[in-house]
């Protein structure tokens, strides 16, 4: 119900404007993007889409969202680095592993971290932030953005034919989603008001 009222208002772009929003900006990493891939499948499997429009538009929307996340994680290089400077004892170590795990796996971290909510957001910020190359990196986010837009169209049009109700069955997993990525946020929230009481 709620990507429905999405795709009817704003069209594939809408979902292409989430998913680069989930993908690229660091704090919007609770919003639904394999969930949103999975609706729009169940949409072409109603004739509403045409699948290679889809693939189109969320594929390279999924590469910009990574491109933004490479280009804010750059911004905030110098931030990080005088910050793990000025806590050097307990930060420094973690901060070079991060570095040398990047230099090595970089490339592999950011097809894996595709299919896997939260780190999809967080890997092309690492990524900008421990400057990874960048012909490399935007080569690895082209394809392995088209890649997990493909699958998850896919998946959503298969099982949309199986499942009457499938728009349905996708909003409840959308509101678990998100309200499971959002609680560890608040809950300290609430915490502070119950002691308070």
């Amino acid at each position: 119900m709620i990507l429905s009222s999405i795709f009817s208002s704003f069209g594939v772009f809408g979902l292409g404007f989430i998913i680069i929003l989930e993908t690229g900006f660091l704090p919007a990493f609770f919003l639904p993007g394999d969930s949103l891939l999975f609706s729009a499948g169940y949409f072409i499997n109603r004739g509403e889409l045409p699948i290679h429009h889809a693939i189109l538009v969320l594929g390279f929307c999924a590469f910009l969202g990574n491109i933004l996340g490479y280009f804010l994680g750059q911004l905030a290089e110098h931030k990080i680095e005088s910050y793990v400077k000025k806590h050097e004892e307990k930060l420094k170590p973690s901060f070079e592993k991060t570095k040398k795990f990047f230099a090595k796996y970089g490339l592999l971290t950011l097809i894996i971290a595709r299919f896997i909510p939260g780190v999809r957001s967080v890997a092309p910020f690492l990524a900008g932030v421990t400057n990874l190359k960048k012909t490399p990196f935007l080569a690895v986010s082209f394809i392995s953005g088209f890649i997990w837009v493909t699958v998850g169209l896919a998946l959503g049009n298969f099982f949309g034919s199986k499942l009457p109700n499938m728009d349905r069955v996708i909003s409840s997993i959308v509101i678990l989603a998100v309200g499971i990525a959002i609680f560890p946020m608040i809950s300290p929230i609430f915490k502070k008001i119950l002691n308070k009481k």
